[in-house]
């Protein structure tokens, strides 16, 4: 899964986080990361152990912040996770 995002501002800490169907926290991909106005991030489909993640619906939650701390954007997206037929 790769993502792409711009951000209206400059100067954004962003964190993105991987959900399992059942709401677990599976996979934390990068938290209170500095942004770029522009960039992308990719999941290869690994859990935070390093261990493949089952095949299945994933919940990929993205927020960003201002450097006092609000939230300027919050978006969540469902993929699957596929494997070979």
């Amino acid at each position: 899964m790769q993502a792409s995002y711009v951000m209206a501002q400059p100067d954004c800490l962003g964190t993105v986080s991987i959900y399992d169907e059942r709401g677990r926290l599976i996979r934390s991909l990068f938290k209170s990361q500095l942004l770029g106005t522009s960039g992308s991030f990719s999941w290869n489909g690994v859990k935070e152990d390093q261990t493949k993640a089952s095949i299945g619906v994933y919940v990929v939650v993205f927020e960003a912040f201002s450097l006092d701390g609000s939230l300027l954007f919050s978006g969540r997206k469902a993929v699957t996770l596929a494997g070979k037929l």
